[in-house]
């Protein structure tokens, strides 16, 4: 009874301190997970301004005085400031296992070693969760055949029935450094399939026709290095949020262009699955419409000639919309919104000549290519939000 009434006093005496200090005392363990919110008072020595730092952060993280600090300048506007200690390397996760469950799928696995991957751990250990149990050859092999298709820079440095070990020797990269890439590549695909198609290999030789299919399926395979690159790009601005003193060496110091960026990556990713989706419709069509009637010949001619004119204005539009992603303020603002309304255009006559072909396979393609279209206008509409303080005034500043 005692030792609870002394509790009790202890406690009164803190909720007093509490109300003169005017705030609660910042607990470790809620630090740890969600973060905490403390108000500090600006002070002012001569030319110099001065902030203290929670005890209980400071206690947190190993600092001592004379250790060195970051101070970033960062986020809209530069509006916000961020101390990081010296040590914040040391703090962050390197390792992660991943426990097979009996009954699990190597893709079902292999999902979660993307999602590892991409929040920045260095080595991924898989191992079954039963101590008896063993991983599958078979799973294994595909976990692994996945991970060198998917993921840029892994090396498997373990392979057996109780673990399978996952490397990574790759370096944080740039947004833009990034995204160039994707964009280069996804259009590389998009050639490729547009370039394939418009030969007239229907009306080829079978082998010649099969040699073409072949060279479809490499194009096909292309999209892996667009996936690869986009894994990298989100794994690298992880690892940045999780360590602030990366945002001013990557250049991610203003929030809503890094948005923007990773927005648009998305939207290049999916410009290179229509890509592959044209190259995979149109091997597909070969294998069944090697005999043409005299009427699907001539539905074919049409296609090619829609295919001809539309493919040569979205790589147009493409092109604008990188250049666009190049600038900034007003300027990528107009540029963008000029090739919108062109975008938007294209986009009507694809879905137009769409309806005037009875193939499906004719179809699909020209779908693919509206698609596509979509997501450049999508990339389009990013651009506008990105720089939309350049054309706008904020009420207050009228």
């Amino acid at each position: 009874m005692g030792i609870s009434e002394e509790k009790r006093e202890k406690k009164d005496e803190e909720l007093t301190q509490v109300k003169k200090r005017g705030r609660r005392p910042a607990d470790p363990q809620k630090m740890r997970k969600n973060g905490v919110r403390i108000n500090r008072k600006l002070i002012s020595t001569g030319s110099t301004y001065l902030v203290s730092l929670p005890s209980v952060w400071v206690k947190e993280m190993g600092l001592e005085p004379g250790n060195l600090l970051s101070v970033i300048v960062h986020g809209e506007d530069y509006r916000f400031v961020s101390i990081v200690p010296s040590n914040i390397d040391s703090t962050i996760p390197k390792e992660a296992t991943i426990h097979v469950y009996s009954g699990e799928s190597a893709a079902k696995v292999f999902r979660k070693v993307v999602a590892a991957y991409v929040v920045g751990y260095e080595r991924i250990y898989i191992e079954p969760y039963e101590e008896k149990s063993t991983l599958p050859r078979e799973m294994r092999n595909e976990i692994t055949k996945l991970a060198r298709q998917k993921l840029f820079g892994i090396e498997i440095s373990k392979n057996d029935p109780k673990l399978l070990k996952i490397m990574m020797y790759v370096d944080i990269r740039r947004p833009n450094e990034t995204l160039e890439e994707m964009c280069d590549q996804a259009m590389s695909i998009y050639n490729g399939a547009i370039e394939k198609l418009v030969l007239e290999g229907t009306f080829k030789s079978k082998e010649t026709l099969d040699a073409e299919k072949e060279a479809l399926r490499d194009v096909e395979k292309s999209d892996d290095a667009v996936d690869r690159r986009h894994h990298h790009g989100t794994r690298s601005l992880k690892r940045a949020l999780m360590n602030p003193r990366l945002i001013a060496d990557l250049d991610l110091l203003n929030p809503r262009i890094v948005m923007g960026h990773r927005l648009v990556e998305k939207d290049v990713e999916r410009i290179a699955d229509h890509s592959e989706r044209i190259a995979a419709t149109y091997r597909e069509y070969l294998s069944k419409k090697r005999e043409m009637t005299k009427n699907h010949r001539k539905d074919y001619g049409v296609l090619i000639v829609t295919i001809n004119e539309k493919s040569q204005e979205i790589k147009e539009l493409f092109n604008q919309m990188k250049a666009a992603l190049d600038k900034k303020g007003k300027e990528a603002f107009d540029d963008a919104n000029d090739a919108i309304e062109f975008g938007e255009k294209l986009k009507t006559e694809l879905k137009k000549a769409e309806r005037q072909h009875k193939d499906w396979h004719h179809r699909r393609i020209l779908e693919s290519m509206r698609r596509i279209v979509e997501y450049i206008i999508g990339i389009g509409e990013i651009i506008l939000n990105m720089h939309v303080n350049s054309v706008v005034v904020e009420r207050s500043k009228q």
